[in-house]
């Protein structure tokens, strides 16, 4: 009756795992210092995925300090490193997160350690007349925590661009 995580036993080669703002995924098998990284990518910095929150500075790493096998980081651009990240920013990190490491070749990547959002965020227009439907469901996780988003507005059979915020909703309280 616990959680197990079945990748956290697989026996695949363990990376440390670098996503790009546009949703590249790079891979590192081997220790690499940040200022390689940032050498090739002068307009990033790389910041710790666990170490970034809603509405707070992203810290930037040290570029002396190396990637650490197992882990997950992000190559976000330099002009993020002054601003607090934003809801809409995060969510979007997660989707292309979820979808690079799904993508990614060399799988077994392991979801334990990575935060739990308890509330779900949901994609909403500012203008409260359009027509709702169901868009993305993302960033699952197996006792229910995750990322909902939806869609406001079709025009024609095509998609109407909006103005979209995202609004956080508790989905559920889990008792253990």
């Amino acid at each position: 009756m616990g959680n197990t995580c079945n990748s956290c036993e697989s026996t695949s080669v363990v990376t440390a795992k670098l996503i790009f703002e546009d949703g590249k995924l790079e891979e590192f098998s081997y220790s690499i210092r940040v200022s390689q990284i940032v050498r090739r990518n002068p307009k990033c910095f790389v910041c710790k995925a666990d170490d970034m929150e809603f509405d707070e500075y992203v810290p930037a790493i040290n570029e002396n300090e190396h990637l650490q096998l197992g882990r997950l980081y992000f190559a976000l651009p330099s002009s993020w490193l002054n601003n607090p990240l934003s809801t809409e920013q995060m969510a979007a990190l997660a989707v292309k997160a979820n979808s690079a490491l799904k993508m990614s070749t060399r799988g077994g990547f392991c979801w334990c350690w990575i935060k739990k959002v308890d509330p779900a965020i949901e994609w909403s227009s500012k203008s409260p007349s359009d027509e709702t439907s169901p868009m993305v469901a993302a960033g699952t996780h197996s006792d229910g925590g995750g990322f909902v988003a939806e869609r406001r507005g079709e025009s024609g059979g095509r998609e109407r661009k909006s103005t979209t915020r995202l609004t956080p909703r508790l989905s559920a309280i889990l008792e253990e």
